[in-house]
């Protein structure tokens, strides 16, 4: 069973349209109908009295996490009768989306099993450019919105020295507590001051290293078509938001890289090879790589890419 985190659904739309000219939606059109018939065998019985009320409820949403239909709410308090129509109607609007799902997670097994079928899903090693692969294998997500959030350099700053300014402050106290110091303790209290002296130097650096960090992301965040990516093995994918099924900093958070960190698969196809990561003058009549090759060099330090990686247009990500 596959646990997919990411879906490429204008692609398989456009691989569903060419497979069944057109792309089907009958599904769909079925179960609303089927839906609608059981609502009319429900209703029934007249009554001398009627109250009707109805509310238009909208839409609600937290992107990528959670919406709501649109729908009526139509109530009627009727005696003998039974209300809620356009509740059932709000329903089918709903289990439309989970068809849709179903549809493009469908798809995508057609896809893969065509690519077998025609001996065209490659590994790794033997895939050139143009050739569509499948990758297993630990990976990363770099997120440069959640990490914007996450520095913040005055906060960052003083928390990178937090631990040690409040050892040297403690043993002051304890010091300058003694009611009898001696020459020792004393030059002991001067030492220790002068140690925080050096802190609040490491604080002002500190600061600055993390302004310039924060002002190159906020540099690649306006710059990239994408502001998220994943990382894996000597592979780089550019994520766009809206086939994402959990937000980029959702996963950033919740997959972390070490020893246990679980793999993932990725089906996608191989658009370019890195081959000039560098930060040398740009030769006469070659700008245009030689900004390609600067601009891959302020990726470096991120540890988003490296000379010789693959970029690969992903189809489809997911666990199993």
């Amino acid at each position: 069973m596959k646990e997919i985190i990411y879906l490429d659904t204008d692609f398989l739309h456009s691989f569903l349209a060419q497979q069944n000219d057109g792309l089907p939606t009958e599904i769909t059109k079925e179960n609303y109908e089927e839906i609608k018939d059981e609502l009319q065998e429900q209703y029934g019985h007249n009554s001398k009295s009627l109250i009707e009320a109805s509310l238009d409820t909208g839409t609600f949403e937290i992107p990528l996490i959670f919406k709501t239909p649109k729908g009526i709410i139509k109530g009627v308090f009727q005696p003998g009768t039974y209300s809620g129509e356009k509740v059932i109607s709000t329903q089918t609007e709903a289990g439309k989306e989970v068809i849709s799902t179903r549809l493009h997670d469908n798809a995508l097994e057609m896809f893969q099993n065509q690519l077998k079928d025609e001996n065209k899903l490659l590994t790794i090693d033997s895939a050139k450019v143009g050739d569509y692969i499948l990758l297993k294998s630990q990976f990363s997500i770099i997120d440069f919105n959640y990490l914007l959030k996450m520095i913040q350099p005055d906060i960052l700053g003083k928390s990178m020295i937090f631990q040690q300014k409040s050892l040297i402050e403690f043993q002051i106290k304890l010091l300058e507590n003694q009611k009898d110091k001696s020459q020792k303790t004393k030059q002991q209290i001067n030492n220790l001051r002068n140690n925080l002296k050096q802190l609040a130097k490491e604080l002002n650096v500190n600061t600055k290293q993390l302004t310039e960090i924060k002002n190159t992301l906020q540099y690649l965040a306006n710059v990239l078509p994408y502001s998220s990516f994943m990382k894996i093995k000597n592979a780089v994918s550019p994520l766009k938001e809206k086939h994402l099924r959990e937000s980029a900093s959702e996963l950033a958070f919740k997959y972390t890289v070490d020893e246990n960190s679980l793999e993932i698969t990725l089906l996608g196809k191989i658009t370019s090879i890195v081959n000039k990561v560098s930060t040398e003058k740009f030769e006469e009549g070659d700008v245009i790589n030689g900004l390609s090759g600067l601009f891959y060099s302020i990726l470096t330090p991120f540890g988003i890419i490296k000379e010789g990686d693959l970029i690969i247009s992903p189809v489809a990500i997911y666990f199993e």
